[in-house]
């Protein structure tokens, strides 16, 4: 009877143990906000939901808007993405999107194969996946994939990396503090976006001279993530290169087209797009890297037809999905509005899908109110720069 009770007694004290490890680890994490919130709000969809899955670097998040194009082209889909995201990582990532949903159409955006082998073993670049993903079979896997093993135990037990994080509060509180606006509603109402409220002209006459190179690993995890995807019967597949200030190196997209159509898949190059999809190279960009709202609304209407067009996948979803899809697409107009006012003053500012856009219009709203309060108060004073 006593070794009963002891027993009773260790397992409670272990399940406590467990339990403070899994808190102190989530209040502690940091790996970056923004990708965070990408990859987490991903397990928000209800399963088997999506129509297309995304995935690729920040280009995706940046240039390509889920709930515009279920608006225009009634197809659910996600763009599971993050910062600086090495191709090797993209197998992981299409195994966690299997694992829960089954797309009828997969896009990849192909910024990640042309990494250097420093980049794609970063750790930095790892841990944005591997921290925020689902513990399980999957995450176990590609620590033991990507991760050398002596260094595995910091990833399998996160607490001992990130133990010393509450020397750096204020980072921390305002981690948790966006955690609470991006679980607001069911799902993501943005699902992941990002940008920066401002325009900056891309030089096209300087395009050729900075093309991206396909490196070996590059190449390797090409190769593997075509056989991945034939070996998982996928017929729809999209390899894209989203507009970019800077073309690619020919040989190296000659190489990678071949690569990827003798797959059996398709690949689009859109830096050579421009004029199609209707980018104005002096508005509808932040950086030379990626497009701003502007360039977001025209590329997701250019992308989401191609995939209507060429890959017809079925829309037809529970009414459920759709109410859910149609919040969606309410919150996100109503946000893209504010982005793109914020957007034709430059204001300068990054904005994601966690930002509190409720408190971000009142507080324009209300500077706006005091400027003219005080115009009309002074008007002398109005036209003076």
């Amino acid at each position: 009877m006593v070794w009963r009770k002891r027993t009773v007694k260790i397992l409670v004290l272990g399940f406590v143990v467990l339990v403070l490890l899994a808190f102190f680890t989530e209040i502690l994490l940091r790996t970056s906000m923004g990708g965070e919130s990408h990859i987490r709000n991903f397990y928000r969809e209800p399963e088997n939901s999506l129509d297309v899955a995304l995935i690729g670097c920040s280009e995706v998040y940046a240039g390509y808007s889920a709930p515009l194009a279920y608006e225009e082209y009634g197809y659910t889909s996600y763009n599971l993405c993050c910062e600086s995201a090495p191709a090797s990582i993209y197998k992981s990532m299409m195994r966690e999107i299997f694992s829960r949903q089954s797309p009828q159409v997969m896009v990849i955006e192909v910024n990640g194969y042309f990494y250097t082998e420093e980049r794609m073993t970063n750790e930095g670049n790892l841990r944005r996946w591997l921290d925020n993903m689902k513990m399980g079979k999957n995450w176990y896997n590609t620590i033991n994939e990507l991760v050398p093993e002596d260094e595995r135990m910091d990833y399998f037990f996160k607490l001992s990396k990130y133990h010393d994080n509450w020397k750096n509060g204020s980072y921390q509180l305002a981690r948790l503090e966006n955690k609470g606006n991006y679980y607001k509603g069911e799902v993501s109402l943005m699902k992941s976006f990002a940008t920066r409220t401002t325009s900056s002209t891309v030089n096209l006459d300087m395009r050729e001279n900075r093309g991206r190179l396909l490196t070996d690993i590059g190449e390797k995890y090409l190769k593997e993530d075509i056989k991945f995807l034939q070996d998982k019967g996928m017929k729809n597949v999209l390899f894209v290169r989203m507009p970019h200030a800077f073309t690619l190196d020919a040989e190296s997209e000659a190489v990678m087209e071949k690569i990827i159509t003798d797959g059996g898949y398709d690949f689009m190059n859109c830096d050579n797009k421009f004029e199609e999809i209707g980018l104005d190279s002096t508005k509808d960009f932040y950086n030379a890297e990626h497009m701003n709202v502007y360039g977001n609304r025209k590329f997701t209407h250019f992308i989401g037809g191609y995939i209507m067009d060429n890959y017809k996948p079925e829309t037809k979803h529970t009414e459920k999905v759709d109410s859910l899809w149609k919040d969606c697409v309410e919150y996100t107009e109503r946000n893209f509005a504010f982005l793109e006012q914020r957007t034709s003053v430059k204001e300068d500012k990054p904005y994601f899908e966690f930002t509190d856009y409720d408190a971000a219009i009142k507080d324009v709203q209300e500077r706006r109110a005091k400027r003219i309060a005080l115009e009309r108060a002074h008007p002398e004073n109005a036209n003076r720069q």
